[in-house]
């Protein structure tokens, strides 16, 4: 079992990640989510658009086992890969450290079925967010207020005006809705 790195069309590495995905072939590609404000947007208060991006564009790591002949007819196929990545006239061989390393901190990678081929024709989506109603009680996920209870006063797009009691004296925060979590 090799880890190798191909070279692919930078604007294509997830329709190759598909690709290969569909022949049964293990391909691990670390990606970020990105978050992407147009001015028209930033009118409509913080309205947020997500997509995903691989965090190597133009690469793939791919798992190599056993017979290469079916992996060599696939890269011969499909015009958005260019090769292997050499070293010493061979395929590179990344070390399990280095993809053990990787998938510590990005431990699921690039999912076929998460990101479907139809998703991706609509390559900005906006994020969809629940609905708080006034008097609810939420708390915050992480941070240094994590667990701390505040009630909502109001939802505007996709933000929470909450109210936070301070030594008695009550205070409106405003955060974005993903930072906030209803108590059970």
């Amino acid at each position: 079992m090799l880890w190798q790195i191909l070279k692919v069309k930078s604007d294509a590495v997830l329709n190759v990640h598909d690709y290969l995905s569909q022949n049964n072939i293990e391909v691990y590609t670390p990606f970020e989510t990105k978050y992407l404000r147009t001015s028209k947007q930033q009118r409509k208060k913080r309205v947020r658009i997500s997509y995903v991006e691989p965090l190597f564009k133009g690469y793939l790591i791919i798992k190599v086992e056993g017979n290469t002949n079916k992996l060599a007819e696939l890269i011969a196929k499909n015009a958005n890969i260019y090769g292997f990545i050499m070293h010493n006239d061979a395929p590179y061989c990344l070390s399990l450290n280095a993809i053990d390393d990787l998938k510590e901190i990005y431990p699921t990678g690039y999912k076929t079925s998460k990101h479907s081929k139809k998703n991706r024709q609509k390559k900005y989506k906006p994020d969809v967010f629940k609905q708080y109603s006034p008097g609810e009680l939420v708390q915050f996920k992480t941070g240094s207020m994590a667990g701390l209870q505040l009630s909502v006063q109001s939802q505007v797009d996709n933000n929470l005006i909450l109210m936070l009691n301070i030594l008695g004296t009550p205070r409106k925060v405003e955060t974005a809705i993903e930072n906030i979590k209803s108590v059970t």
